[in-house]
């Protein structure tokens, strides 16, 4: 099933939701339909062949753990069981794993994080997808190994290959509920964020708590502090990157 089939794709499993609630909180119909899609599309990797080292990191929505598969250093990114709770939407919650899934099974480059497949087997909070670990870890880590003298066009591409999920780098329209507001646009708001700590070598906001970070954003009072010795064109598309309705100009 290909990418631009995707909006068919999320139809036929709203659609598929109508059965009664089993164990965890999915309905069975839906479990089964997205199982059938997996077996057919993506390599389905089994629980136990998975040996779970170490929690990497954790978010709203999912967790991300280390591990091995086949002598394979991995990363398994799983859904969290709180988010099967009934009333926690996780038909939703379903809809972006899957969609997520089958979009970066297409994703084939030496530039891309490899994609090995997804775990399918057993109750439905094992539901996870296993991609390749970067030994090195991650970008925020590789800053604070590294000297500091990577220059202007490396920071770019890095920036470019880099993806969060964390609150600093979350767009106004993904914290405040306004889902039908979210585009492609909030991925250009974070890549300016990230652009900024490739600047800085800084976490962003990092004297803030989670609250007042989420009340500047929401409100639109709160960006990072641009240093006054920053290139003027990497500052320009920055603020650009944070505009309410940036271009691609």
């Amino acid at each position: 099933m290909t990418i631009h089939n995707s909006d068919r794709i999320t139809r036929r499993i709203k659609g598929s939701h109508k059965c009664s609630v089993v164990d965890g909180g999915i309905h069975s119909d839906l479990a089964a339909f997205y199982t059938h899609l997996a077996t057919r599309q993506l390599q389905t990797i089994k629980s136990l062949d998975l040996e779970y080292i170490k929690e990497l990191g954790s978010s709203t929505y999912g967790t991300v753990l280390y591990g091995k598969w086949k002598g394979s250093d991995v990363a398994i990114k799983r859904i969290k069981p709180s988010c099967f709770i009934e009333g926690a939407q996780e038909e939703d919650r379903l809809v972006d794993f899957w969609k997520e899934a089958h979009i970066l099974g297409q994703l084939h480059h030496p530039n891309i994080v490899a994609f090995y497949g997804v775990v399918t087997d057993g109750p439905v909070t094992n539901l996870a997808i296993v991609r390749e670990y970067m030994v090195n870890g991650s970008l925020k880590q590789f800053l604070r190994k590294k000297d500091r003298t990577i220059d202007r066009r490396k920071r770019l591409i890095i920036a470019m290959a880099a993806a969060f999920g964390t609150i600093p780098w979350m767009a106004p329209e993904l914290l405040n509920n306004k889902n039908n507001m979210v585009t492609e646009k909030v991925d250009v708001y974070s890549f300016g964020i990230v652009m900024w700590e490739l600047l800085t070598g800084e976490e962003p906001y990092a004297s803030l708590r989670s609250e007042e970070i989420i009340a500047g954003i929401i409100n639109g009072d709160l960006q990072p502090e641009i240093p006054s010795w920053c290139d003027p064109a990497w500052r320009s598309l920055m603020e650009r990157c944070w505009l309410a309705d940036p271009d691609y100009s």
